[in-house]
């Protein structure tokens, strides 16, 4: 009785079954499976290319992977949305809790976001946070970490070193609330695994804002939009003065509209979305 089925991807086999349920289908690419893993099989390449051709419209977070997307497979323009990974903007208006760093004067940033233990440093490098974790601690930042994922892995990072800090795993509203007590959200990526990064929308972005954290990165793409927005900086961990840098991007202030008044939200999109919808069913 839909309409539209709206379908998320990886695997892309979902869309390639609802492709024959006689509905308009949006296939919605958060990843680009045959990049994002080390090997794709002939038929993860096969449902990819199916996917993102025969699907009535065509959803990518960012105009990067649109582009390689329609070299890639041709694409039709037309049919395609770009639309970032944003949250609610009932998120940013959570209680904004007293910062630790008004306790001891130091500098607490945070990383929210799935990661791998050293047993997949190689397979899924850009995923592997261990040295800037280090790297930070052991330059006295206070790093907090919120993920799902290898929780013994976090607990032991926890024990080792003084300065890192596994908090466990919250979503929604709650772990906004509970980032609002740091002082800049990490968005650093390993300097050797860049290139994936450069391709999505993290979601990690706006969750920062939306708790009122500056954003800190070392991914271009990123950059382009925290700089442009004034809502951080960049670092480069090999070249830069990290506690000073990280001391400057402390002062920006993030007002609790942020993400709305920028776009950042699907709220402030939902007009868009809307009309593509639309344009979908017309077809």
């Amino acid at each position: 009785e839909f309409d539209i089925i709206h379908c998320s991807n990886e695997p892309d086999i979902l869309v390639n079954l609802l492709l024959h349920s006689n509905k308009k289908v949006i296939h919605d690419c958060h990843d680009i499976v045959t990049m994002s893993k080390s090997t794709a099989t002939a038929a993860e390449i096969l449902m990819e290319y199916i996917a993102n051709t025969q699907a009535d419209g065509v959803m990518y977070p960012t105009e990067r992977m649109q582009n390689i997307m329609m070299r890639k497979y041709g694409t039709a323009e037309e049919k395609i949305l770009v639309l970032g990974n944003y949250p609610l903007s009932s998120f940013g208006q959570v209680e904004r809790l007293a910062k630790r760093s008004t306790i001891d004067g130091e500098i607490h940033c945070v990383y929210e976001g799935h990661i791998v233990d050293r047993s997949h440093a190689e397979d899924i490098p850009y995923r592997f946070f261990e040295p800037i974790f280090i790297q930070l601690a052991q330059l006295g930042i206070h790093v907090h970490i919120y993920s799902h994922s290898v929780p013994e892995y976090l607990n032991l990072l926890d024990k080792e070193y003084s300065y890192i800090h596994y908090e466990g795993n919250y979503s929604g509203c709650e772990l906004i609330r509970e980032m609002t007590q740091y002082d800049l959200g990490l968005a650093l990526f390993p300097p050797e695994a860049l290139a994936y990064p450069e391709l999505a929308s993290a979601n990690k972005l706006a969750e920062y804002l939306e708790a009122g954290l500056p954003v800190v990165t070392n991914v271009n793409a990123y950059a382009q939009t925290i700089t442009g927005a004034n809502c951080g900086g960049v670092l480069d961990l090999a070249q830069d003065d990290v506690v000073s840098k990280f001391r400057e991007y402390v002062k920006i202030w993030i007002p609790s509209d942020f993400c709305d008044t920028h776009g950042f939200t699907m709220d402030a999109n939902a007009e868009r979305i809307l009309n593509f919808y639309k344009k979908v069913i017309s077809q």
